[in-house]
C-alpha cells in the first residue's frame, strides 16, 4: 500500500488542539509532503488519470472532505467515481438508519473491530486505518461472522434479522498500546518534502509503481 500525506502550504500553521489532539507531526504511515493549495487540483487530476476508471474513494463520513476539496481547492472528481464510506458501512453492519441509533466515530469503530491504532487525527493515519476498517467491513466472511445473522429462534417483529453480539473485544487504550510498542509507534517528527515546487515526476513514478508494479 502506497501512502501519501499532503499538507497544504498555506495551512501549515493550522493545528488541532481545542477539540481533538494535535497529531500533525505524528505521521506513522508515510512521508508528509508540503504542497501549495493551487497544486492540489493538478495532483488529484494526475491521480485519477493514473489510477484509471476503477478508482474508488474510501473515507469516514467523507462527503464533507469531498465538498471542501471542490470548494476550496478546485478539485474535479470523475462523475462516476465510487465512494465507500465506512460510516455508512458501519450503519449497514449494525442494521441501523441514523446516527442517533449507535456510536459511529472512527476510534469507536476501530476499537470494536479490534484494529490496533495510534495517533488518530493525523490525516494519513486516519486514512490508513479507515482503509483497514473498510476492507474488514467489505469482507463477506467478516459480515457473516461478526455482524448480523438470521436467528431462527429469535426474529424481530418484522421477521427480519435478529441482532447477535459481535465476538470482538475492545483494544487496550492508546496509551497502553504505546507503552507496549514503545518508540516504534511514533516518529520524533515528520520528514517534510521541502522543495518549493512539487516534484510531479516523483509523484508519477510512485503512482506507476502502484498501477503496474515496481520497475515496470
Amino acid at each position: 500500500m502506497l501512502n501519501m500525506h499532503f499538507i497544504i502550504k498555506e495551512n501549515r500553521h493550522v493545528r488541532n488542539h481545542r477539540f481533538v489532539a494535535d497529531a500533525k507531526d505524528d505521521n506513522i504511515a508515510s512521508q508528509s509532503m508540503v504542497i501549495s493549495n493551487r497544486e492540489i487540483a493538478t495532483v488529484f487530476k494526475r491521480l485519477f488519470i493514473k489510477l484509471g476508471p476503477n478508482t474508488a474513494i474510501v473515507g469516514h463520513n467523507v462527503l464533507g472532505d469531498i465538498e471542501t476539496l471542490i470548494a476550496n481547492c478546485g478539485v474535479e472528481f470523475p462523475g462516476d467515481i465510487r465512494i465507500l464510506d465506512t460510516e455508512k458501512l458501519w450503519f449497514g453492519l449494525l442494521n441501523v438508519n441514523s446516527i442517533a441509533q449507535c456510536k459511529y466515530g472512527l476510534t469507536y469503530i476501530l476499537n470494536k473491530l479490534s484494529i490496533p491504532h495510534a495517533y488518530l487525527h493525523n490525516a494519513i493515519n486516519d486514512a490508513y486505518y479507515t482503509m483497514v476498517a473498510c476492507l474488514m467491513m467489505c469482507s463477506p466472511s467478516f459480515v457473516l461472522n461478526c455482524g448480523y445473522k438470521e436467528n431462527p429462534n429469535k426474529k424481530t417483529e418484522k421477521g427480519g434479522w435478529a441482532k447477535v453480539k459481535p465476538l470482538l473485544k475492545f483494544n487496550p487504550p492508546e496509551e497502553v498500546l504505546q507503552k507496549k510498542l514503545g518508540k516504534a509507534v511514533k516518529t520524533p517528527s515528520n520528514t517534510f518534502y521541502k522543495a518549493d515546487v512539487f516534484n510531479y515526476g516523483w509523484f508519477d513514478d510512485m503512482l506507476s509503481d502502484v498501477v503496474s508494479g515496481p520497475g515496470k
